[in-house]
């Protein structure tokens, strides 16, 4: 790979070093999703009722709910807004 990218790593260059610090980084990461995890459907449906919010005041009738069971896919919920004519 280096003859064929045209770099060179240091003569100090350590694999086993850099691998330990890529398992530690992937344990970190994997401990950041898994807390992102528990608040996931909370944001999701805070975001979909701050756009409904918005549309409400921008003269848009809105309704908020799921369109199939949880079970089936976690990304069920349903905005549906029609707009008001003057």
């Amino acid at each position: 790979l280096q003859e064929r990218e045209g770099f060179h790593l240091p003569s100090h260059w350590s694999p086993k070093l850099w691998e330990e610090k890529g398992w530690k980084r992937a344990k970190e990461a994997r401990c950041v999703g898994a807390v992102r995890n528990i608040f996931r459907r909370a944001i999701e449906v805070w975001v979909v009722l701050d756009r409904a919010l918005w549309l409400e005041e921008h003269g848009w009738d809105v309704s908020v709910g799921t369109w199939c069971d949880l079970d089936s896919t976690p990304r069920n919920i349903l905005l549906r807004g029609y707009y008001r004519s003057q």
